[in-house]
């Protein structure tokens, strides 16, 4: 039986020992660099979802003005259909609210980072579960928002159909490009009759009042939580 001197043997187990500490230290190393690189992805798809959050306000406060102003020609058109008077200043002012009867002001809304986050199954790089929850529900509420929005877009086509014969084309034209006729030659109490005459019109008009209005509470609601979110993103850079 070979028998080892306590050297030899002292020598064994120190090479064990030093060979047992450099493969721990090696995937302690490599576990550090894969963790280190985890979180820069983890800070890389953290500002792709800031930039889309930051984006979907700015797009959002962008058009509340104009969609105000689309529900205020609304109400003017449904009373002068009522009243067979128009409320306008001026046959050009009832034209322009005739064509902002057929604008909705739906952003466009952006989901890049969200959608690169799950096509990649980079969502465990986010370590915080309440974020990742409160993330999934606001993207969940944007897509339900944005079938919404296709629905609304008929009703849009609809009524634009319904209320845009009765104006020249030059003058729809004109709105489009300036937001505004210079003038007009319809005579507004004839155009009034010819539209009292549309089945169901005022009621469609008031549905469109009722678009506008959810559409401006939701994107209320979008904009309130994009900032929340914004809040604990920078929460997470520190």
């Amino acid at each position: 039986m070979l028998m080892l001197s306590p050297d030899t043997l002292r020598r064994a187990v120190i090479e064990t020992v030093v060979i047992a500490v450099g493969v721990f230290v090696a995937l302690a190393a490599d576990n550090w660099n894969e963790d280190r690189m985890d979180r820069q992805l983890e800070q890389q798809f953290l500002e792709g979802v800031a930039l889309d959050l930051t984006i979907n306000s700015a797009r959002i406060r962008r058009i509340e003005a104009g969609a105000e102003a689309y529900k205020e020609s609304l109400e003017r058109v449904i009373e002068a259909l009522r009243t067979g008077q128009a409320t306008s200043e001026s046959p050009e002012a009832f034209i322009t609210d005739l064509v902002y009867c057929t604008y909705l002001g739906t952003p466009r809304l952006s989901s890049v980072a969200f959608e690169d986050l799950q096509s990649t199954g980079s969502m465990r790089l986010i370590r915080d579960s309440d974020f990742k929850r409160k993330l999934a529900d606001y993207y969940a509420y944007f897509q339900h928002h944005s079938q919404h929005h296709l629905e609304f877009r008929r009703k849009e086509s609809a009524l634009e159909e319904s209320l845009l014969g009765f104006l020249p084309l030059v003058e729809r034209l004109e709105i489009s490009d300036s937001g505004a006729v210079q003038e007009s030659e319809i005579i507004v109490s004839e155009t009034i009759q010819q539209l009292q005459q549309i089945p169901d019109l005022i009621a469609r008009l008031e549905d469109l009042v009722w678009v506008q209005h959810r559409m401006l509470t939701r994107n209320h609601w979008i904009i309130d939580d994009g900032n929340d979110l914004l809040q604990d993103i920078q929460a997470m850079r520190l």
